[in-house]
């Protein structure tokens, strides 16, 4: 969507793009969508490419656009906030992590036999071959690096000094919605994936889990002491998933920062959601 300052008309991407739809349920709520026709500009303010999105942005003073990663090119990123969150730009990192405000993962389903053209197509896709393609573009790759980290002024000063010494693996784990004693405890989808993900990355540099940290969040929902403690709860589930594919981190290594640090509003469950996470990061020298 570009506004602009003065008499100068809206433009916004056109209603049928998938970009539109994604942006209208992040910034407006689910139910906006199908109420969407208030929110629409006139047809012919109305810009189907990202790239004349782009276009008008650069050429026109004050206008905000809005299109995917990889179309930025020359014009400037903004750092979101999703209310009472942090504002945090679309960084390689913060997008992988997904700590970004307005990202969304895309699903690739498999109904066919195992070993079906499908299935190998999908892991071609999302494991090595695909993702070496993927590195070659603009767009985020999901195989994970290593990214030096400046921990933001509020940091606890142990999270800081973690950073002085440590740098972040671009992927984070997070949990399902699903809650056992009030604790979310199941590793969503994506988690699951990055647990192998992971053990891939420290066997090709040669590392194991003794030059990683863990690092548990919450969303402060239970309190500062419950917090600290469902948090560890967390970091110790991602070491036991990774202890099962035969990464073993020691317990020295498995930390948590209770609520602190949240990367989402908290008022709303996928602010919270967000907020319950596990940080990998990798000593210093060791890449």
């Amino acid at each position: 969507m570009t506004f602009q300052q003065s008499e100068n008309p809206c433009s916004q991407r056109n209603r049928n793009s998938g970009t539109f739809e994604m942006f209208t349920e992040k910034i407006f709520g689910k139910s906006a969508i199908m109420n969407s026709a208030g929110l629409a500009i006139p047809a012919k303010r109305q810009i189907a490419d990202s790239g004349l999105i782009v276009d008008a942005v650069m050429h026109s003073p004050n206008a905000i656009g809005y299109v995917s990663s990889p179309m930025i090119r020359d014009t400037k990123a903004l750092a979101i906030s999703d209310g009472s969150g942090p504002a945090i730009l679309p960084t390689e990192l913060s997008v992988v992590t997904e700590d970004y405000p307005i990202c969304r993962r895309l699903f690739l389903y498999n109904w066919g036999a195992p070993g079906s053209m499908m299935e190998a197509f999908i892991r071609y896709a999302v494991y090595k071959p695909g993702q070496v393609l993927v590195e070659q573009t603009p767009f985020v790759e999901l195989t994970p690096r290593i990214f030096s980290v400046s921990p933001p002024q509020n940091a606890p000063v142990a999270y800081k000094g973690i950073a002085s010494k440590y740098s972040r693996i671009g992927l984070s784990f997070h949990f399902s919605t699903v809650q056992t004693n009030n604790v979310t405890s199941e590793l969503d989808s994506l988690a699951r994936v990055n647990v192998l993900r992971l053990r891939t990355f420290l066997a090709q540099h040669e590392q194991t889990g003794k030059n990683i940290l863990l690092i548990g969040f919450a969303d402060g929902e239970e309190g500062a002491t419950s917090s600290k403690h469902v948090a560890q709860q967390r970091a110790e589930e991602i070491a036991t998933s990774l202890r099962a594919v035969g990464v073993i981190v020691p317990s020295e290594n498995i930390l948590n920062f209770g609520a602190d640090l949240p990367v989402a509003s908290n008022e709303t469950l996928e602010g919270r959601q967000k907020n319950r996470r596990v940080e990998v990061w990798i000593r210093n020298g060791l890449q």
